[in-house]
């Protein structure tokens, strides 16, 4: 992209890739996991763009999550790690690849972290007016 997102704009992005998860996983495809993991990645990104500094290129999800997220819960991050596999599973195509039940447990786990960014996000689009 030619210049940063603003945190609304990366939001958008981030709700469209977390429902296209939640479709693939509704339709039993594992798909999902790779879905899950730009979703995640977009929140994060638009975490960054709220606290005004450079998301890091070529870092794996977990680092880009140890660096803005709260350590506690530590599930949070472990998540982020789970989804990173489960989507390069996904997309080698070699084994047996992820578990939609291991897919759904990471989306769950996950959920409140996107929860806060999405409210962090909000609430600073509410006190900017």
């Amino acid at each position: 992209m030619t210049r940063e997102l603003a945190a609304e704009e990366w939001l958008v992005v981030a709700e469209q890739e977390l429902a296209r998860a939640r479709r693939f996983l509704d339709h039993d495809d594992t798909f999902a996991a790779y879905c899950l993991e730009n979703a995640v990645e977009t929140f994060l990104r638009a975490h960054y763009a709220t606290l005004e500094i450079a998301a890091p290129d070529d870092v794996d999800l977990g680092a880009l999550a140890r660096r803005v997220v709260s350590p506690e819960p530590p599930a949070s991050i472990e998540a982020c790690e789970d989804i990173a596999r489960h989507s390069a599973a996904a997309r080698s195509g070699v084994g047996p690849g992820p578990q939609l039940e291991d897919i759904r447990a990471s989306l769950a786990t996950i959920e409140p972290m996107l929860a806060d960014i999405r409210e962090g996000i909000r609430s600073s689009d509410r006190e900017e007016t």
